[in-house]
């Protein structure tokens, strides 16, 4: 059995670069002038959090745990949301704002479950063998040298 080594660094830097993507988005939407801009960085951060992943995974030949990080990346926000919004809209009370506590609850924990699966991600689904190393090799590679008009044989290896 050779030993794992870990892919979390890659993993946590799609994970930490979507979040970048993410927020600037989210602090662009405030303007109408950069507000097309916004958009466009917070579905491309959330696209990034949602495949990168799940890319590096794949890339390092990993394709189930690349579907698994698929899953527990789409998996444990819906599910915080669902669980967030039906926390927030059991409130029983009477007045306006109570009709936010559902969605404000949702948004939440939708966040909290994405950072929850990304540690997840990280830290259970971030290892890969090594792989084997090669077999030794051993050759004779023929040398001339023109300047001293000799020839000989030299033995190389590999290891």
């Amino acid at each position: 059995s050779f030993p794992t080594r870990r892919s979390s660094d890659l993993v946590l830097g799609t994970d930490v670069a979507a979040l970048g993507l993410g927020v600037l988005g989210l602090s662009l939407l405030g303007s109408r002038d950069t507000q097309e801009a916004g958009v466009t960085l917070a579905v491309g951060g959330g696209i990034a959090y949602l495949l990168g992943g799940p890319i590096v995974h794949a890339a390092h030949g990993n394709v189930g745990t690349a579907f698994g990080s698929l899953g527990l990346r789409v998996a444990v926000p819906v599910a915080g949301a669902y669980i967030g919004a039906a926390l927030g809209s059991a409130k029983h009370c009477s007045e306006e704002s109570c009709q936010w506590d559902g969605l404000a609850g949702g948004v939440l924990r939708f966040g909290l479950g994405m950072l929850a699966a990304s540690i997840i991600d990280i830290s259970a689904l971030s290892y890969q063998s090594n792989p084997e190393s090669p077999a030794p090799q051993v050759a004779v590679v023929p040398n001339i040298d023109p300047k001293r008009a000799g020839a000989g044989l030299n033995l190389v290896g590999l290891w």
